[in-house]
């Protein structure tokens, strides 16, 4: 039924009066014992054969799908061409419809059908009377495809072929080529009132034309952008056996929604767009197979990293040497250039794949179906195969979705040759629609093939995942199973779901192909998805790429753990390791060659043994790394730059090594003006090894250290750390040292020929005097600075022994030089290192014996911990031996040490109740404000491990002690508490900023008054100003400066702890305290004094 010879070629209607072949072989089929993917769906049943799927999804309601199909009904007169529309509404799983869509004539072909954004469904076909030419129609259905509207005749159009239709929201733009018009170019219409009207025809397809264009395909942008793409056939005939004529591909697109067009391109040249096979089945010659292989186009409009990108296939015919393959290629700047052809199949065959079909989901999934003959020596039989990539089409994976290979045959009474020219695929997240033809059932009918990559639930096998998954539900590795996840798969995460295994994990990305975890958010936030949680079990992770989640990876287990050459980014928590209290030997977790950036905490490890080494970028995060109640770590070799608080954070841990760091860059204004975790390492409670690192500007400090942490820096007599230019340049008497430490937290400094500077002449050692501390030796160490102001750069001034000092950078050590307490104390270490425990607990009990005044001696009691720790030894033993210090040596900084890790050993022997008891004591009645302050820290640190103990996991609320005020609801209520205790050791100022800023400078009645031993004093700053606060006594004398620096406008207060400048405690008495501020912005100045009275 077409008036010209080649329009028979061209769609399924033979010439009227011909001689219809209704002779038929039967075809071969191969039924597969198990579904390849999922069950093929025959949609609807029929006596008549179905050709040309196309397929859409509702964008409003997922679980519509509707498919159109030509259906060929033959009567005595002849075969009638019908429409077919089959519909779904619960996903695919139940299929209705009808052979013949209502109200068309028996003259129809060229189904396309498609969702407009309201879910209006909309039918595209041709047809025509008998003596009549091609016209193009629209219908329409307002309940996604079940009831149907009369058909629109669109309007411009000779003798119409081979359209296509895409919907933009509500616009609706439709193409074909019109072979009444020479050369036969493509022309286009668009409706933009839901397809109740159409413009004008305008040709698109303009001079790239020398004979045909046909094919076309249209695809909608991001932005009002509409492409089409088209074969172009140069010599118009069909292509033989053994010669094809270079064919092309036509390119043309409108950035205004249709209205117009630019100039048309040739954008490639293509092996063969058309042609026959007369070798695909058993007929040969006499049964040969028409090849249309047209291209089409998608764009990804996911939000995602390829957002706005066109992607395109095709298919092309090749030759005898190379037979039929499908093609992709992309463009990124819409169009203007493309990408080399990629060949989208896996095979080594030379066998032959066509009629390709394209769809991109909203996670950015390119999912391409086409027929593929690969499987069969005699490259007849054919399955329906699908490839697709999570990268963009950087790659692909392909594998076969039908559950039989079938014999392509012609359809009797169609045009020569004639199966269909093409077939179609849909997407949603997570699912993808393969919509086929196939004559399995001796005709051709439709079939529907679910391409389902969601996972929930329960995992109770060794199971291998690949391609990419949608997580929708919380999934589970039981005990004793392996996942498995291979190169290149993409799992994307649903709200709050997330991946715990009881089991083992292996993640095997490599470089080029890493593996992706992610949440499915096209606007991704923080937190999305809860993260991977190994609860029991091993994990090995290499080449992955985490986002989005809240812990990206919390291994929990008491196996092994390994992360390496992975990403973590924008989590809150990037690396999480909290393994069970109880002493497992197997039990590490190892963290190397990676980055974690933008998270709250890029690696905190509660507990056990953790190395983190090779080359990790820490960067970029609020605090870089947190260590706490560490059995034993290792962090070697890493950049841990510029983090807003600190780089790294040591907690409650007695060991751990720092070695070969780039420290760098960590703390801001923003941050210390209102935290003082801030800085290169602040160490609470902890005495690592620090060694050959480099660690410079960083604010606050370049180390801080408190509560008894007594870090190695002279280890083997040559540390040889880089410790330079830290510290606060606004304010260098008050914040600008390089290393500060508190009460006896002293730092093993002597002979470990460090470079430590500072260019803006801050402090180089800032610590607090107490009489429990002796002399501090800091002696040969290189200063860059010499007599006689050299003095000056330590505080307090006769607290230190600096000479001799190194003159030259990176000096050489004496060999040997340590003696008495701190040659044995190196000794200790060494024998440490080399585990030789026994010699390493018999050195450090000489050294408490033989010089019990030592900070070595207070050192040597950190370090039996932290052997007893690693070792898992006997802690109550231990214990008893601590209490045996604390009766012999009262009064000394010895016994302080001591009394402070017998309360450690309680939290080791899981005695939590004893621990926040004896703490409860101290807050209770606090020696000083320091010991308060530890109180509370230490305290915070006791409830986390009893919560870990008791299976709750990190930081969930376990009730124990008598004083609820100090017990924190989660971590991060805990690191408030943390913030809030080391505001009132260190004078800090706290603003907050959800208050209303005031309205003048005020200075209020300090809090409580009289007070002993701390009192609160509260300022309202209107503007950014400097301000000065003074405590003076009556005599007008200065006893210290609380505040001496600029301060962002708003509601600000400090505290003063009865102490001096010096750190000593004042008498009782009445003293002033004194606000003085200059606003930066109007330079008005502010003054006022108030009363207040300590007593004792």
């Amino acid at each position: 039924m077409v008036l010209a010879q080649e329009s028979a070629m061209v769609d399924p209607f033979p010439e009227p009066g011909s001689d219809i072949d209704v002779t038929y072989i039967q075809p071969t089929i191969v039924m597969y014992p198990t579904a390849r993917n999922s069950v093929d769906s025959r949609i609807f049943p029929s006596e008549y054969n179905q050709s040309e799927m196309s397929i859409a999804i509702s964008p409003v309601d997922p679980d519509k799908i509707l498919v159109g199909a030509n259906t060929f009904i033959q009567t005595n007169t002849g075969n009638n061409f019908y429409q077919g529309y089959y519909y779904s509404q619960d996903g695919g799983t139940n299929w209705s419809g009808d052979d013949v869509l209502p109200g068309i004539n028996n003259l129809s072909a060229d189904p396309v059908v498609a969702y407009d954004i309201e879910g209006n469904a909309y039918f595209h076909y041709i047809s025509r009377n008998p003596l009549s030419r091609k016209k193009p129609f629209l219908k329409k259905s307002t309940d996604g495809g079940v009831t149907w509207q009369n058909s629109v005749n669109i309007l411009g159009f000779d003798n119409a072929d081979k359209g296509h239709m895409a919907i933009d929201g509500t616009n609706i733009y439709i193409a074909l080529t019109d072979f009444g018009l020479t050369p036969r170019p493509v022309l286009f219409v668009r409706s933009t009132d839901g397809g109740e009207s159409f413009s004008d025809t305008e040709n698109i397809s303009g001079i790239v034309t020398s004979q045909l264009s046909m094919g076309v395909n249209l695809a909608s942008g991001y932005n009002n952008q509409v492409y089409a793409v088209w074969a172009i056939d140069d010599d118009w005939d069909y292509d033989d056996e053994s010669t094809h004529p270079t064919d092309g591909i036509g390119f043309n697109k409108s950035l205004d929604g249709g209205a117009n067009w630019q100039i048309p391109s040739r954008i490639f040249d293509i092996d063969g767009s058309r042609g026959y096979w007369y070798d695909k089945n058993p007929g040969g010659a006499n049964y040969p197979i028409r090849m249309n292989d047209f291209p089409c186009i998608v764009v990804d409009k996911s939000g995602r990293d390829w957002n706005g990108t066109i992607y395109m296939v095709w298919g092309a015919k090749g030759n005898a040497l190379d037979r039929a393959n499908i093609y992709f290629s992309r463009s990124i700047d819409e169009g203007s250039t493309w990408s080399t052809p990629l060949k989208i199949h896996n095979d080594n065959t030379n066998n032959d794949q066509w009629f390709p079909w394209i769809s991109v989901d909203e996670l950015g999934i390119i999912h391409i179906v086409f027929y593929d003959s690969r499987n069969d020596p005699n490259n007849q039989l054919t399955e329906v195969w699908v490839a697709q990539s999570i990268n963009g089409g950087e790659s692909f994976r392909d594998f076969p979705v039908s559950d039989i290979a079938f014999t392509p045959l012609p359809i009797p009474g169609t045009g020569t040759g004639y199966m269909g020219d093409y077939i179609g695929i849909t997407s949603k997240p997570g699912k993808a629609y393969a919509s086929w033809m196939d004559n399995r059932t001796g005709i051709y009918q439709a079939y529907v093939d679910i391409i389902d990559n969601t996972v929930s639930g329960i995992i109770t096998e060794n199971t291998t995942w690949s391609g990419y998954k949608l997580v929708t539900g919380n999934v589970s590795v039981t005990d004793g199973v392996v996942l498995t996840i291979e190169p290149g798969t993409a799992i994307f995460f649903e709200s709050s779901t997330f991946l715990i295994a009881n089991g083992d994990l292996i993640i095997n990305g490599t470089e080029s192909n890493p593996v992706v975890f992610t949440s499915n958010s096209a606007n991704p936030l923080v937190g999305d998805w809860y993260g991977i949680i190994i609860e029991s079990g091993n994990l090995e992770m290499n080449y992955c790429d985490i986002s989005y989640a809240d812990v990206g990876v919390q291994f929990n287990g008491a196996g092994t753990g390994v992360i390496q050459n992975s990403h973590i980014i924008n989590c809150n928590t990037g690396i999480e390791y909290v393994p069970p209290p109880v002493f497992t030997p197997t039990s590490s977790f190892t963290v190397q060659s990676s980055s974690v950036s933008g998270c709250d905490v890029g690696i905190h490890a509660f507990g056990g043994t953790i190395d983190i080494t090779n080359n990790n970028q820490i960067e970029n995060n609020i605090t870089g790394i947190l260590i706490e109640q560490g059995r034993s770590f290792k962090i070697f070799g890493n950049d841990i730059v510029l983090n807003s608080k600190a780089g790294l954070v040591v907690r409650n841990s007695s060991g751990g090594i720092i070695e070969g760091n780039v420290i760098s860059g960590n703390g801001n204004e923003a941050e210390w003006q209102t935290d003082r975790i801030t800085g290169g390492i602040f160490l609470h409670a902890s005495s690592p090894t620090i060694t050959n690192n480099i660690i410079q500007n960083n604010k606050l400090h370049g180390i801080t250290e408190m509560n008894g942490s007594r870090p190695i820096l002279n280890y083997r007599e040559r540390a040889l750390n880089q410790i330079n230019n830290n510290g606060d340049p606004y304010d260098p008497a008050v914040f600008d040292a390089e290393i500060r430490w508190f009460d006896q937290s002293i730092p093993h400094l002597d002979y470990g020929h460090n470079d430590i500077m500072d260019e803006d002449g801050g402090y180089l050692i800032y610590g607090n005097y107490s009489p429990f501390n002796p002399v501090v030796r800091v002696r040969h160490n290189y200063w860059a600075e010499f007599e006689p102001t050299l003095e000056n750069r330590f505080y307090p001034i006769e607290g230190y022994l600096f000479r001799p000092y190194d003159t030259e950078p990176n000096g050489t050590p004496p060999n040997g030089f340590f003696a008495d307490a701190p040659a044995l104390f190196d000794q200790g270490l060494q024998c440490a290192e080399d585990e030789d425990w026994d010699n390493a607990i018999s050195t450090y009990h000489s050294i408490i014996t033989s010089y019990p005044e030592s900070k070595e001696a207070s050192g040597s009691v950190i370090r039996l911990y932290a052997i007893t720790k690693i070792t898992d030894g006997d802690f109550q033993e231990l214990q008893d031996y601590y209490n045996l210090l604390l009766n012999a040596f009262p009064e000394t900084i010895l016994s302080k040490t001591a009394e402070q890790y017998a309360i450690l050993c309680d939290v080791a022997l899981q005695a939590f109740a004893v621990a926040i008891g004896k703490y409860e004591t101290i807050l209770q009645n606090p020696p000083s404000l320091e010991d308060s302050v530890y109180a509370v820290i230490d305290i915070g640190q006791v409830y986390l491990a009893s919560s870990v103990a008791g299976g709750n996991g990190l930081g969930r609320k376990a009730a124990i002690g008598t004083m609820p005020e100090y017990e924190p609801d989660d971590f991060a209520d805990y690191e408030e508490k943390v913030n809030h205790a080391l505001s009132a050791m260190m004078g800090k100022t706290v603003a907050s900023q959800s208050e209303v800023l005031p309205m003048d400078f005020a200075l209020y009645s300090n809090y409580p008054n009289p007070f002993n031993p701390i009192t609160n004093i509260k300022i309202d700053i209107p503007e950014n100003s400097h301000i000065k606060v003074t405590v003076i006594d009556l005599s007008g004398r200065v006893v210290t400066e609380l505040m001496n620096h600029n301060i962002t406008a708003g509601k600000h207060q400090t505290i003063w702890n009865g102490k001096d400048n010096k750190g000593r405690q004042v008498s009782s008495g009445v003293y002033l305290y004194i606000l003085t501020a200059k606003s930066n912005e109007t330079g008005k100045i502010f003054t006022k004094s108030n009363k207040m009275v300590l007593l004792k």
